[in-house]
Order: C-alpha cells, then sequence, then structure tokens
C-alpha cells in the first residue's frame, strides 16, 4: 500500500484500511468518514483522489508563482524609477535625463513590460480589488468614528443644558429633597424632571445627585 493521504474532511491521520474478501476501502478513525470501495486492490489510490482539492491547490500554486513574479517586476520598476527620477536636472521649463544610462534603463523596463503575459492577467480583469475596498472600509471606518465622535460630543452638550435646566426646575418644586405635588404646576414638573432623568440614562450620563 503506497502513502496515504490525510482525511479530506478533519485532516486527521489516523487511518484504517479494510478489506472485505474483494473489496477495500479506507476510513478516518477520528471522523469516521470512509473512501470509495473498490475491488481492484487500489483501495489507498481511491481513497488519495482528490480532483478538486488537487485542482484548487495547482491553481493556488499558479497564483503565487505569478504574484511572486510580479512582485519581483514592480520591485525592479520601482529601483528604475528611483534611479532614473533622483538623476533627472530639472531646468524649470524642461526636465533632462541624467544620463544616456537612465534612457537605457527605461527601455530596459519597457522590454519587461512586454514580456508579461498579459493575457494571463485577463480573467482578473474587473474583479474586486481587495485591497482597494480594504483601504475605503479603512477610510469609511475612519470617518464614521469622527462622526460618532462629533455626535457623542453634541450629546454631551445637551446633556449639560438638560441637566441644569433639570436642576433648576426640580429646585423650584422640591421640598426636603422630593418634588412637591401640590398642584398642576408641580405634576408637570416631576413628569418633566422624570423625563429628563430617563433621557439621561440613556444618554448614559448620570443626573447630579438630589436625593429625589
Amino acid at each position: 500500500m503506497g502513502e496515504i493521504r490525510e482525511c479530506p474532511f478533519c485532516g486527521g491521520g489516523r487511518l484504517t484500511r479494510i478489506v472485505a474478501e474483494v473489496d477495500e476501502w479506507t476510513r478516518c478513525n477520528e471522523c469516521l468518514a470512509e473512501g470509495p470501495c473498490v475491488n481492484d486492490g487500489a483501495g489507498d489510490v481511491a481513497w488519495n483522489a482528490r480532483p478538486t482539492e488537487d485542482a484548487l491547490r495547482a491553481e493556488v500554486e499558479r497564483a503565487q508563482a505569478r504574484a511572486t513574479a510580479y512582485a519581483n517586476l514592480l520591485r525592479s520598476f520601482r529601483y528604475a524609477i528611483n534611479t532614473v527620477t533622483d538623476e533627472l536636472e530639472d531646468e524649470g521649463d524642461r526636465v533632462y535625463l541624467g544620463s544616456t544610462n537612465d534612457a537605457d534603463t527605461l527601455r530596459d523596463q519597457a522590454s519587461l513590460l512586454e514580456d508579461i503575459e498579459w493575457g494571463a492577467m485577463e480573467p482578473d480583469f474587473g474583479k474586486e480589488d481587495f485591497l482597494a475596498s480594504a483601504r475605503k472600509a479603512n477610510l469609511e471606518n475612519t470617518e464614521l468614528r469622527a462622526e460618532s465622535e462629533r455626535l457623542r460630543g453634541l450629546v454631551r452638550e445637551a446633556a449639560g443644558f438638560i441637566s441644569e435646566d433639570r436642576e433648576a426646575l426640580f429646585s423650584g418644586h422640591q421640598i426636603n429633597g422630593s418634588i412637591r405635588i401640590e398642584d398642576e404646576a408641580d405634576e408637570s414638573a416631576a413628569k418633566s424632571v422624570a423625563s429628563m432623568d430617563d433621557w439621561l440614562s440613556r444618554a448614559a450620563l448620570q443626573p447630579k445627585g438630589d436625593g429625589g
């Protein structure tokens, strides 16, 4: 029996080869998954067959190889561009290359660009740029945080005014730390104070202690 791959379902490595007369298959002892039952003596081959997984792995490897190649090209372009721009001679209305070597450098980079297999990248054209999306999401998050802090400031400011009005209202209708209820004005004041206390509580700001 050849080398058996790990379980495709749980990644476990404790496997058992089961043989029943002419049939054989492989079972994972960790999740109890079982592979295809075959009668040609190739149970391990059937278990190891992962067409979808193998295709995805191959595609990932190709993508990684392309990414590495593009990263190397970008590094080369960056070095070349920095070299050329550092040696530019700026005379105000005109800019000259620092040397004829700079022109050769630009030609070499242009040649490298022509050698890129642009056709291999066409399937990726138009797809979502995850880095750009992440940057956009981060910017939006920063803006939302700033707006949230601005609103919090307005709430704190409003709470300060409401707290002052509450204290003035409470002081004008209280006896021994509690609002007296002697007339309609007192009842209205009591309802207003209760409403203000509720708002201040929901704004996560406590009213000043008054024993009421």
